[in-house]
């Protein structure tokens, strides 16, 4: 089993046989195309309303991540999304049968060295749910439609380059993180994503955040943003790098109990910042949302092999000698 990094810039094993399939202005037209097929087809399926996402936030409003900050009089680049677009729903007046789509640069930090870097795009949606309809069955549901969606815009893709990519359609399986410990039980998480993913094709694993049987949990997940009963990430195979990607986040947004509840597994108390005292009070309507990382979803489609290609970055000079001598141009 391969030594799978999950902070790895380049997708898959270097490889000095690597030759990008499209020039820089090709890509930047399949880029945009992923872009507006994508945002088109969400509209259409879901009723949503275009928003705009802000370039900053206070840490202090809650809004943003919460765990391990000091300094919440700061404003920082939005790292998070979906709480964000849980208040903007109250905020806009959205409808039961409507939501909101947006789409968010997200600033990622591949090397964990503070200083390469890069903004991925996501495109991010967000919907009124009834409380009678939380159940796993309706989270499905939403993991069908952004599969359908990815796999919309393969196709359009292929039409357009000439780039095949397996299309996966909707068939997705999809399984808990704990199912996975059970058939893995000595991999990491990384690896049981690369095996199972290897396997099926498509995949939505359920649970991640919950404390699993070994003890630890598949993947590290914020308290105060979605139920971790009802909320996971989407990976697809990439059959040409052989690997699996991470391309969306699904889940029905926490309720107040449970989010204490949650807060409890870090032996941690709900913090005192508005957006949790909105939740307390019952205030914010109950939603279910997810993101698609547009630049990953770029980089599986247009057969890219570094993250640099198809989102901007600041890279160090190693990193730009190394990709440049195998022909890949970093935005």
């Amino acid at each position: 089993m391969p030594d799978i990094s999950k902070n790895n810039m380049f997708i898959g094993e270097i490889s000095n046989n690597y030759w990008p399939l499209l020039n820089i202005k090709q890509t930047f037209g399949a880029i945009d195309l992923v872009k507006q097929e994508c945002f088109s087809y969400l509209c259409q399926k879901m009723n949503l309303l275009k928003v705009l996402f802000p370039n900053e936030i206070f840490l202090a409003t809650g809004l943003d991540k919460v765990m391990n900050i000091k300094h919440l009089h700061r404003t920082v680049a939005p790292s998070q999304t979906a709480k964000w677009g849980r208040c903007s729903i109250k905020k806009y007046g959205v409808s039961p049968d409507e939501g909101i789509v947006y789409l968010a640069k997200i600033k990622h930090n591949y090397l964990k060295n503070n200083y390469d870097y890069v903004f991925e795009n996501k495109l991010c949606w967000e919907r009124i749910l009834n409380i009678e309809d939380i159940c796993i069955s309706r989270l499905r549901e939403e993991v069908a439609i952004a599969a359908d969606a990815i796999n919309m815009v393969a196709k359009k893709i292929a039409k357009e380059y000439g780039l095949f990519n397996e299309v996966f359609g909707s068939n997705v399986k999809c399984l808990s993180a704990q199912y996975l410990e059970n058939l893995y039980p000595n991999f990491s998480s990384a690896q049981r994503e690369h095996a199972i993913c290897k396997k099926f094709g498509i995949v939505f694993i359920e649970k991640i955040g919950m404390v699993l049987n070994s003890g630890s949990v598949h993947s590290m997940c914020d308290p105060d943003v979605d139920d971790w009963n009802f909320s996971g990430v989407l990976l697809i195979w990439n059959s040409k790098f052989k690997c699996s990607q991470n391309l969306a986040q699904i889940g029905i947004r926490v309720s107040w109990n449970r989010m204490v509840e949650q807060f409890s597994y870090y032996n941690l108390n709900v913090p005192e910042l508005p957006f949790h005292d909105l939740l307390k009070k019952g205030i914010l309507p109950c939603t279910i949302g997810g993101s698609i990382n547009l630049s990953l979803l770029s980089m599986l489609l247009l057969n890219k092999m570094h993250i640099g290609e198809v989102a901007p970055g600041v890279w160090n000079n190693s990193t730009i000698f190394d990709t440049e001598k195998r022909g890949i141009h970093l935005l």
